[in-house]
């Protein structure tokens, strides 16, 4: 891609990821990273079975101060330069044949585990960020990998009652 490309997809509101990556530690799930407008990006954690069935995804959001410095934190992040992102569009479909939904639950628990001990690695230098009420949760430590259900539902509870 070319700055041009980037300054005209988000002109047009064109919002594709540009890096898609397979995570060898997680089977089943891949890294999807997207440019957004406002000097923000996105990350995705999705489901190779996603593309089809529109769930088992998690989406983290980060903003920065300018487009430069998304840009660069976005290449150091990705380990790719401008000139190497992709357009990934639902159906280019690179597909890595088929996993048991057992292996992909386990895939998402091992994913989530090393989420709650912040080994997943994030773009740096953002100004803001933010992604679901679950996974502020975690990532803020009010709620642990292995919560039970009446935890997490004690939880949201006490959210709901404290706004």
């Amino acid at each position: 891609m070319t700055l041009f490309e980037i300054n005209q997809s988000l002109i047009l509101n064109s919002i594709y990821p540009i890096d898609r990556v397979h995570l060898e530690k997680y089977g089943g799930i891949f890294r999807e990273v997207t440019i957004m407008k406002d000097n923000e990006c996105r990350v995705d954690f999705v489901c190779k079975e996603n593309k089809i069935s529109a769930e088992g995804e998690v989406s983290f959001y980060f903003k920065f101060r300018s487009f430069d410095e998304m840009l660069e934190s976005i290449e150091n992040y990705t380990g790719k330069k401008i000139s190497e992102w992709k357009r990934y569009f639902v159906d280019v479909g690179i597909y890595y044949g088929e996993l048991l939904e057992w292996e992909i639950m386990h895939d998402w628990d091992l994913f989530k585990c090393d989420f709650c001990r912040k080994e997943i690695e994030f773009p740096k230098g953002f100004d803001e960020f933010y992604c679901n009420s679950y996974w502020q949760a975690l990532y803020d430590g009010e709620l642990s990998y292995d919560s039970s259900e009446s935890e997490i539902n004690n939880y949201f509870r006490r959210i709901r009652e404290n706004t």
